[in-house]
């Protein structure tokens, strides 16, 4: 069985009510990043929440540890946006990212995920632990998804 099939196969439905996360707003992370202590790496990941726009194509480019793969998409609330940079390896839940049977818009939760601060700019990276939920039948990507049509951000036909 390939991985296409065996996602297929998962009940999501019975999977998204038992989650729980501690889910960051977007408007809070230049803060939260800010608050970290210069030179040192912070202690804990967070957990955000979006849609997820802009997804580019993946790309090797030379690091100072050798050549890596990056993927990378921009995340939005309605009112602000952050990079996210996904790193390879990619774990399997992140590959429905670049497929084409995924529903559109995605709401995206990005579980366990590093918060950094580069050239100005609040960046969100993965780290082994995380995991990416594709419009997950969650409560708060429904709540999520309610307030981007009430406030005008997505519309109706978009769902």
């Amino acid at each position: 069985m390939n991985l296409h099939d065996h996602l297929s196969t998962l009940d999501h439905s019975k999977i998204g009510w038992r989650l729980k996360f501690d889910l960051k707003p977007l408007h809070d992370l230049l803060e939260i990043v800010l608050a970290y202590e210069p030179h040192r790496k912070p202690l804990y990941s967070a957990d955000v929440i979006g849609v997820m726009e802009d997804l580019e194509a993946q790309q090797t480019i030379y690091t100072h540890v050798g050549d890596r793969q990056i993927g990378r998409f921009r995340i939005r609330d309605g009112s602000v946006s952050h990079s996210v940079h996904l790193w390879a390896p990619l774990n399997a839940n992140t590959l429905p990212l670049y497929a084409n049977y995924v529903d559109r818009p995605l709401i995206v939760i990005l579980a366990s995920m590093k918060l950094s601060y580069f050239r100005g700019r609040v960046t969100i990276t993965n780290l082994p632990s995380s995991k990416i939920f594709i419009n997950l039948p969650h409560e708060d990507v429904f709540m999520m998804r309610n307030r981007l049509v009430e406030e005008g951000h997505l519309h109706i036909n978009d769902l």
